[in-house]
């Protein structure tokens, strides 16, 4: 069975991301005001981590490693502590680096 839509995946990892940053720093989506700067910027920066991650771990198996079902994939819960912290509520932080993806031999990367 090939891995779920990638776009599925990050979208869970962004709905993580946001969660734990409700709880780990105490304020809530709705007290930023819908569309608002600080409510935007946050959620720019939950999916820039998660596409981040989606391009180094997600892909077509028929063409590069991906990791299957069982795998301990950083884009489930356990990750989105990490994601959380390092957004910063005034300015963009760059994502943490990424390992890059290996090849299959001779084929390139989907990317």
């Amino acid at each position: 069975m090939p891995p779920p839509s990638s776009g599925g995946v990050a979208l869970i990892q962004v709905l993580g991301i946001l969660a734990r940053y409700e709880t780990t720093r105490g304020v809530r989506l709705e007290q930023l005001g819908h569309n608002r700067p600080a409510y935007v910027h946050l959620v720019a920066e939950a999916m820039k981590h998660a596409f981040a991650d989606r391009a180094v771990w997600l892909g077509d198996p028929d063409f590069s490693p991906v990791l299957q079902h069982g795998s301990s994939m950083p884009l489930t819960w356990p990750h989105a502590p990490s994601a959380s912290i390092r957004i910063a509520r005034s300015h963009p932080r760059p994502t943490a680096p990424r390992r890059p993806r290996p090849t299959v031999a001779g084929q390139a990367t989907s990317r």
